[in-house]
């Protein structure tokens, strides 16, 4: 009979043997990869593909914010100073523009606290030795500034703006 044909797969069948015969055709496992799984050009075609997706969907998404950012810095020019400082509070800096006006600065502190994990691996040595190891990475806390800057004329109305950070 060939190996492999119609009547094999009823025989098998017939005997009991189809778990046997299901095995025999699924592909041999790599033993270098550990989770003991063979990645498939398939597999890996579709992680990049999802990795690239993330990507230009964060690289959008920062371009949105970006935008945002420059359109609400955008809106104070040709405002006075003192609408500024009612909407905005104090600056945290002024610098004079050596035209005889000056470069009022606001600074702002950003955090991000990544939480911490705990991952516990458990090895079973078998005759009732088992043993657990647990590893903590506590929290991380991340902080940055960012400056919004405005440059105001002497008659006291904004002219200019730049800004930094997220």
């Amino acid at each position: 009979m060939n190996k492999g044909g119609p009547g094999e797969v009823l025989t098998n069948i017939a005997t009991g043997g189809l778990e046997e015969l299901v095995k025999s055709r699924l592909p041999a496992k790599k033993k270098g990869n550990p989770v003991g799984e063979t990645i498939t050009l398939y597999d890996a075609s579709l992680l990049i593909a999802l990795i690239l997706v993330g990507l230009i969907l964060g690289y959008h998404a920062q371009k949105q914010q970006e935008k945002q950012i420059s359109e609400i810095m955008q809106s104070w020019i040709g405002a006075h100073e003192s609408q500024l400082y009612l909407q905005w509070g104090p600056p945290t800096e002024v610098y004079s523009d050596g035209a005889g006006g000056k470069i009022v600065v606001y600074t702002i502190r950003r955090q991000f606290v990544a939480p911490g994990s705990a991952r516990t691996t458990v090895t079973d040595y078998g005759f009732g030795m088992v043993e657990s190891r647990t590893t903590y990475t506590p929290p991380r806390i991340h902080e940055w500034s960012v400056y919004r800057a405005f440059w105001i004329n002497p008659q006291g109305y904004i002219y200019h703006w730049a800004w930094r950070g997220l």
